[in-house]
């Protein structure tokens, strides 16, 4: 017995060392992906309208709403003497590189599960996008819309962000749930080395961070956050609700400068924003031959999930999972009812509904990599069980990979 512990821990270190080095190697891989298609882009890209604008920003002929995203390209452009394409590249790869390792950090935490599947899981997630059935109709991407946006450097900025936000946003309320003495009865996130002032910290910094870098996600969360900051009523105490409260109020004031900025008279954008669900549904129907289709086409997967392990998932006692649906929901309710005055067309309400996309496919993947591990579990109950089992896991599966191989097939078209 003596002599086999060593081997077996030399073993385990060995497996360990090899999921590290797959873990770099595949994010290596990412970064490169994500830099060539904004570097080098293969299909029509939104970078060289932004360098443009960097461009006019650095000669002091015109400034942004939201800088940050300009602020970061124009410092990596000066500090290593790069042409601005490359500058703008790095940035995305590293703003993507970040959001992956930020989706790594709350599966391992939370999934149960090995190293790599963590991994692979939030890869698979920073690269989904939706069904997709060639000559059915659908362009693989304009019109359909999505959560990775390959073409757009602002929404990618924003991303790492508005993760960031949205996660530390559920943890908070599950800290509140615990106070109350409500861990027997809700499905909480690990919160272990995360104390409430952090969190409530790092969700200001992110929250207002994101809406530097674009308002898209802040203006659609602060409604989705103060939903659920009513469904959660009993749970919230004056600290908490006074961080919510002045972190609505800041992200409101920067939300009106940026409007007062965006929509100015004569702009690109005059007119500002037109509250018609006609209008918009019919600027929506322009972009693609079936509103219905495309809407469907983002939610086979997760609502696959929902459907067939609700029982598990507990959603309405699971915070990071219902704030996912209701930001969602809320975004769909101002995609479906907001345009903009002038060049409608551009669907620039979208990129809300975009990142509420993504967060819905973060909590999905979430439960159904608790799901797997669950497996186990669920074969102690006999097989005919097991076999139940493993078909709603089979099925779920094969909906993930309707969504996650459209993702690949994007990102790829642009490198």
């Amino acid at each position: 017995m003596s002599a086999a512990c060593p081997i077996g821990v030399k073993n385990m270190a060995s497996k360990r060392s090899a999921q590290v080095f797959l873990i770099l190697l595949l994010s290596v891989v990412f970064f490169l992906s994500v830099f060539s298609a904004f570097a080098y882009p293969d299909q029509p890209s939104d970078t060289g309208a932004h360098i443009r604008k960097l461009e006019g920003i650095m000669e002091g002929k015109t400034a942004s709403a939201y800088p940050l995203m300009y602020f970061s390209a124009g410092l990596i452009h000066r500090a290593f003497d790069l042409p601005l394409e490359i500058a703008f590249g790095i940035l995305m790869g590293l703003c993507s590189v970040l959001t992956l390792f930020v989706l790594y950090w709350l599966f391992i935490r939370n999934a149960g599960c090995p190293m790599i599947v963590a991994f692979l899981a939030a890869l698979c997630v920073s690269v989904i996008l939706h069904v997709y059935i060639p000559g059915g109709g659908m362009e693989l991407y304009y019109g359909q819309g999505g959560g990775n946006a390959w073409h757009n450097p602002s929404t990618t900025a924003m991303k790492p962000f508005a993760v960031v936000s949205f996660i530390a946003f559920a943890m908070l309320l599950d800290k509140s749930a615990r106070k109350k003495g409500e861990e027997g009865r809700m499905r909480l996130l690990n919160d272990e080395g995360c104390p409430e002032n952090m969190l409530i910290a790092v969700f200001f910094a992110a929250t207002v961070l994101g809406i530097l870098a674009k308002p898209s996600f802040a203006f659609g969360f602060v409604i989705a956050g103060a939903v659920m900051m009513l469904i959660r009523i009993r749970h919230i105490d004056r600290k908490l609700f006074a961080a919510m409260l002045f972190t609505a109020v800041v992200l409101c004031c920067l939300l009106l400068w940026q409007s007062s900025a965006l929509f100015a008279e004569g702009g690109k954008h005059s007119g500002g924003l037109i509250f018609s669900p006609a209008r918009a549904f019919y600027f929506i129907s322009l972009s693609t031959r079936s509103v219905p289709i495309s809407v469907v086409s983002h939610l086979l997967y997760p609502a696959a999930m929902l459907a067939l392990f609700c029982k598990d998932i507990r959603p309405l006692k699971n915070n990071l999972y219902l704030t996912a649906w209701v930001f969602y929901i809320v975004s769909m309710l101002i995609f479906f009812s907001v345009s903009e005055a002038t060049n409608p067309h551009y669907m620039n309400i979208g990129w809300t509904r975009g990142i509420a996309i993504f967060t819905l496919q973060t909590a999905t993947t979430l439960e159904f990599v608790r799901s797997i591990g669950r497996r186990k579990e669920r074969s102690e109950s006999g097989p005919k069980q097991k076999r139940r089992y493993d078909i709603r896991l089979g099925a779920v599966f094969v909906c993930f990979l309707l969504q996650v191989v459209p993702g690949v097939v994007w990102l790829y078209s642009f490198i």
